[in-house]
Order: structure tokens, then C-alpha cells, then sequence
């Protein structure tokens, strides 16, 4: 699974975002209906592992 870091361009909030399998650099992003923003990057890099354990 490939996930990226969305960025809000109006709130500024962030989210992860789950890349599609095909999914290559210049593509556009898959925005989805997300159920969890962070106030800040940081916030959602440690969410990271979270994230990664709920795939396994």
C-alpha cells in the first residue's frame, strides 16, 4: 500500500491519503472523504504507524 500526506489548500489540515496500486508521480491525487485531519504534519506522521498496523 502506497499512502501520501494531504495537505487542505483552504484549511490547511492534513490527511492520509491512500495512493491507488497504479498510482505513479504526476498523477492526481485521489481525494477521498477522509475520517480523521490533524492539525499539523507532524501529527500525521506520528500517525503513520498506527495506520501501517491497521493494514497488517
Amino acid at each position: 500500500m502506497k499512502y501520501t500526506i494531504y495537505e487542505d489548500p483552504v484549511t490547511h489540515k492534513y490527511a492520509l491519503l491512500r495512493l491507488p496500486d497504479k498510482f505513479v508521480d504526476g498523477d492526481r491525487l485521489p481525494i477521498v472523504p477522509t475520517d480523521r485531519w490533524f492539525a499539523s504534519r507532524e501529527e500525521a506522521v506520528a500517525a503513520l504507524p498506527d495506520l501501517l498496523n491497521r493494514e497488517d
